[in-house]
């Protein structure tokens, strides 16, 4: 119960906002600077960038089956984050992304030919002292129309399918001595970042598992050693016992009623001491011993 109950809260929180989140890594190629860098980027700096968006956003070109425009602006779960280091750029105000599948005639500046994924320039913010124009967008680009099936906002996305896959980062200052600088952050890796909510779901799920198993070996032990015991009372098997001819000890295992009485009782009758081998069930045989005659008193004769 508890489990479905988890089950039923990540579904609503998931129909409410159905994030993507894509951990990009790569390197960094410096393509401007005017005076020192922020700590963590220059020239082959490894970098880590986070994209985020919600699949729920609306597409306002839903009657172009090849462009798909999607803003979503003002929206705190659509960002485009970058760090180098100690650094950090975020992208401010939300997303505007624009999706081209099979393109092949050209509409707008922004286009390109095949599958296209494009994050419009963005206002950011940054962890350090920003020259005052900065803007950050993303490009990734496949020529042969094979990186997407639709102009939908992709569920998945794999850096070896883009020619092109480039983070822009760039400031601007009119005094062109003050610090500015610009780069292209180099995209090699791309891999789906699961939800908090997703990882909180599946880790439970393998602890009831866990939980579960446990009580199922414990009780399937608990039941293996009650038939043993119990097949062993039935069976009256305490064999040291038998074999010493303690008598109270074969009277509580229960051997006199049901292994000694009925088969010795015909062969005491006929006299024959040695047939008692052959009379007694197979199971009471070797608990007889050579000596018949100490069984005897046992079983109540």
């Amino acid at each position: 119960m508890i489990l479905f109950a988890v089950i039923a809260i990540g579904c609503c929180e998931s129909a409410r906002a159905e994030l993507m989140q894509f951990r990009m890594t790569g390197t960094i190629d410096i393509r401007k600077q005017v005076g020192e860098l922020p700590a963590g980027i220059f020239q082959g700096a490894p970098f880590e960038a986070i994209l985020s968006y919600d699949l729920t956003t609306a597409d306002s070109q839903a009657a172009d089956l090849q462009r798909g425009f999607y803003s979503a602006i003002g929206e705190i779960n659509n960002f485009l984050v970058i760090r180098a280091g100690p650094s950090e750029i975020r992208s401010t105000n939300g997303l505007a992304l624009w999706i081209g599948n099979d393109i092949s005639e050209l509409k707008d500046i922004w286009e390109l030919r095949g599958d296209t994924l494009r994050m419009m320039d963005s206002n950011l913010s940054a962890n350090f002292e920003m020259p005052s124009i900065a803007r950050i967008s993303l490009l990734c680009n496949d020529p042969t129309q094979s990186a997407f099936s639709s102009d939908a906002l992709p569920i998945g996305l794999d850096a070896l399918s883009f020619t092109d896959a480039i983070i822009d980062v760039k400031t601007f200052e009119i005094d062109n001595r003050v610090r500015q600088f610009a780069f292209h952050a180099q995209v090699h890796s791309i891999e789906v970042v699961p939800e908090p909510s997703a990882l909180a779901l599946a880790s439970l799920a393998i602890l009831l598992g866990v939980i579960f198993a446990r009580r199922r070996i414990r009780l399937s032990v608990r039941h293996s050693i009650s038939g043993s015991h119990n097949e062993f009372h039935d069976q009256g098997l305490d064999r040291a016992s038998i074999a010493k001819g303690e008598n109270r000890s074969l009277d509580k295992m229960g051997l006199i009623g049901k292994a000694c009485r009925e088969p010795l009782r015909g062969v005491l009758a006929r006299g024959a001491a040695g047939s008692v081998q052959a009379a007694t069930p197979a199971n009471y045989r070797p608990f007889l011993g050579r000596n018949v005659q100490a069984v005897w008193p046992i079983c109540g004769y």
